[in-house]
C-alpha cells in the first residue's frame, strides 16, 4: 500500500530508495528525496537519469543543500528534462571546459547549447 511505501521512502536504505525512485506514484518519489539519509551520489544519479521526471529534477535544483555540489549542477544542466530556467541558472556557474562541452553537445536542449555557445564566445572575446 501507498502508506507503507511512503514509510519506506522516508526511512529505507539505499537499495529501497533507488527502487522507490522508479515508483509510478509521484508522491512516493517526492518522499524519497525527503529521506534524511539520501546521499549526494544518489542525487547525482537521479539528476543524470534521463527518465527522471521534471518535478524531481526541479526539487533537486531548488535545494541549496544539493546544488552546492558541482556534479549535481552539471548533471542537471546536461539532463534534457531539467526545466530550462534551472538549467540556464546553473550553466553560468560551470567551469569553462564543461561549458565548451555543452556548447557542442547534441544531448542537451538547443536553448542550453546556444546559451553555452554565447558564454564561450563572451569568454573568448568572439573568437569561438
Amino acid at each position: 500500500p501507498v502508506s507503507e511505501r511512503i514509510k519506506l521512502a522516508l526511512r529505507g536504505n539505499r537499495e529501497t530508495r533507488m527502487l522507490l525512485l522508479r515508483d509510478a506514484n509521484k508522491m512516493i518519489r517526492r518522499f524519497v528525496l525527503q529521506n534524511p539519509r539520501i546521499g549526494d551520489e544518489e542525487i547525482i544519479a537521479v539528476a543524470k537519469n534521463r527518465s527522471a521526471d521534471d518535478e524531481l529534477l526541479r526539487m533537486i535544483g531548488e535545494s541549496r543543500e544539493w546544488t552546492k555540489n558541482y556534479q549535481v549542477r552539471l548533471s542537471l544542466v546536461t539532463n534534457p528534462k531539467t526545466p530550462l530556467v534551472l538549467a540556464l541558472r546553473f550553466l553560468t556557474g560551470l567551469n569553462e571546459r564543461d561549458v565548451r562541452m555543452l556548447a557542442k553537445s547534441k544531448n542537451v536542449s538547443a536553448t542550453v547549447a546556444n546559451a553555452a555557445k554565447r558564454i564561450v564566445l563572451q569568454k573568448t572575446g568572439g573568437q569561438g
